[in-house]
């Protein structure tokens, strides 16, 4: 029995030492074969992530386009919004409101060309008439007026010419200041409009970014809800698990202490037989120790990897080593995605620190803004309210004298209704126009000015002529102009009445009168008149008073015959000068000429004749 006993434990060595060889063996081909693995997973996980590759180009090109995509989404959604529909609202009706004012202009300017080239033809045609009536006077009449009368309505009409273009040179420059305030002011208007619309698309802007970073802020909190979940469940799950690993090296220790005491009684009671066994079986003893503590340490590993089957739930070891390493890597992925979940979390609070201080400060631009603004508008609104009342005074002004201008016009076409003025010369000037207009008033006023003045000499001819009928003389005749058998005199009219003193070319004057020729080169004032005939008056007294027909009768003829003559302004717009002495009656100044004073006894004869 004893050398079966001992043959037994060679036999259970051998089975041993294969079995151990084995698992050693599958255990150094599992590792080689995950070793493979992994290195062809990190070949793969390298193709893939390579910097050079075309995923990695491809992957920015879908980066970019999305980022390309957000970009025209966002530009959509922006003009797609209220505000810039009613701002193209806004622009149509301003294009709108262009092209009408454009096409109303258009029709005006074009009536006004029509309307200046109407009136240059009528002017033309005028002009024509003017200059065809000039050469006829002048084949008719021949030279009816002096070089020094010519000289002075040539001075007249300068001065005429000079004054309306000092006035209308006033007028250009006072357009040309109004034109510049109106530039002025339009300029400030446009700079006002920019600034406002610059600031409304700042605000917009302001707005669109604010929304953006609420919507940034809600899902960054929502995912940091989440997270934080998930936090809490890998927490417990560690928990957990740490909990089942404290229990598992408890009952490891327990088992170690347990066969530790075991073989500490079994070697206390076997102390005896071991002094009586020899070196072959103290070796074989140790063996067998070795033996028992492997078989000990197997039955652990069994068991533990039996209840790491069990956890796991499955047969399959590189099913489970695989998920082992991918929970691994779960983890550390769950770990590094916490820690930048952390440091994006961090970042984004000092982000909305940051906009809440922009916010903040951008508030208080607005406000600011706000209040240049309302100043501005009240101030633009006090200088509305002083230009609407500037307007409705000028507007009272230019009421009152409409109806000025329409009372005096009615007077004024009294005047000439009862004056008899004939409107031949408006109708064929102006055309059929009914009534007095603000255009035709002032020529209106010239045809009546003229009228008046015709009155007025056939008044003063009618009192020269009762004056001379009471005193039994007769009438003073002047030398006929036309002859029978030549053409007869123009007819028309009405004409303004012109006194010609020296007549025609031809008439014959007496060399020898000094004061009648004087008095045929230049026109004579009424108060060099008045002067000349007091003189003679007084010279003809007494014993001359027969031969020159000087009476007082004649003396009041005389007067009245100077009362004929307008004193004060001439008929060219000009105050004669006064006479600087009483008794020079040959002081040689330009001015109108008066009615022809009597012309002496004969030419008188040679009329009759």
């Amino acid at each position: 029995m004893g050398k079966g006993s001992r043959k037994r434990p060679a036999g259970r060595r051998g089975h041993t030492n294969d079995e151990e060889v084995d698992f050693e063996t599958l255990v150094k081909e599992e590792f080689k074969k995950l070793h493979r693995q992994y290195r062809l997973m990190e070949d793969a996980r390298h193709a893939i992530q390579g910097a050079s590759g075309k995923l990695s180009k491809q992957g920015r090109l879908l980066e970019r386009l999305r980022e390309e995509k957000e970009d025209l989404l966002t530009d959509i959604k922006n003009a797609r919004c209220r505000a810039y529909r009613m701002k193209d609202k806004a622009s149509i009706r301003t294009i709108l409101e262009a092209l009408e004012r454009y096409e109303k202009y258009k029709q005006d300017i074009a009536a006004c060309i029509l309307s200046i080239t109407e009136m240059e033809s009528n002017v033309d045609r005028i002009t024509q008439r003017l200059v065809e009536q000039k050469l006829k006077v002048q084949a008719l009449y021949g030279q009816s007026m002096t070089v020094p009368q010519a000289d002075h309505r040539k001075r007249i009409l300068e001065n005429r010419l000079y004054h309306v273009t000092t006035q209308f040179d006033t007028l250009v420059s006072h357009n040309k200041q109004l034109k510049q305030e109106i530039n002025m002011m339009l300029k400030l208007r446009g700079n006002f409009y920019r600034r406002m619309l610059t600031i409304k698309k700042l605000s917009a802007k302001i707005k669109q970014r604010m929304g953006e970073v609420v919507y940034e802020a809600t899902a960054a909190y929502d995912q940091r809800d989440e997270w934080v979940n998930k936090i809490n469940i890998l927490r417990e799950r560690n928990d957990k698990d740490s909990k089942q690993h404290v229990l598992e090296i408890k009952e490891f220790q327990r088992v170690l202490h347990h066969d530790s005491k075991i073989h500490e009684f079994l070697a206390i009671k076997n102390k005896e037989r071991e002094q009586l066994e020899n070196a072959s079986q103290r070796n074989d003893r140790k063996n067998q120790v070795k033996i028992t503590d492997l078989d000990a340490l197997l039955a652990a590993y069994k068991k533990s990897f039996k209840a790491i089957l069990r956890m796991a739930k499955s047969r399959d070891i590189e099913s489970l080593v695989n998920t082992y390493l991918e929970e691994e890597q779960k983890n550390y992925a769950v770990f590094k995605f916490i820690t930048d979940l952390n440091h994006e979390a961090n970042s984004l609070q000092e982000d909305i620190g940051n906009i809440k201080a922009e916010i903040e400060e951008l508030a208080r631009l607005n406000k600011e803004t706000t209040k240049q603004q309302e100043e501005t508008l009240s101030a633009l609104d006090a200088e509305l309210d002083a230009e609407t009342h500037l307007l409705e005074s000028s507007v009272a002004k230019f009421t009152l004298a409409s109806h000025n201008m329409e009372s005096f016009g009615h007077i004024l076409d009294e005047t000439f209704n009862a004056a008899g003025c004939s409107d031949e010369l408006i109708i064929g000037l102006l055309g059929n126009q009914q009534g007095i207009k603000p255009h035709n008033i002032a020529l209106v006023m010239k045809v009546v000015e003229h009228r008046t003045t015709e009155l007025l000499f056939e008044k003063g001819l009618l009192e020269v002529r009762k004056s001379v009928e009471l005193d039994g003389n007769p009438l003073p005749k002047k030398a006929a102009l036309w002859v029978q058998g030549q053409k007869p005199a123009p007819q028309g009219g009405p004409f303004k009445p012109q006194v010609h003193v020296t007549g025609r070319v031809d008439a014959e004057q007496d060399e020898d009168d000094n004061e009648t020729k004087a008095w045929s080169e230049r026109p004579v004032y009424y108060g060099e008149m008045k002067d000349g005939l007091m003189g003679k008056d007084v010279q003809v007294s007494g014993s001359q008073a027969d031969d020159l027909s000087i009476s007082p009768s004649n003396a009041e003829i005389n007067m009245s015959k100077l009362s004929m003559v307008p004193e004060g302004p001439s008929a060219f717009g000009k105050k004669p000068p006064k006479a600087e002495d009483s008794s020079s009656s040959t002081a040689v100044k330009a001015a109108p000429p008066p009615p022809p004073p009597p012309p002496p006894p004969e030419e008188e004869e040679e009329g009759e004749e």
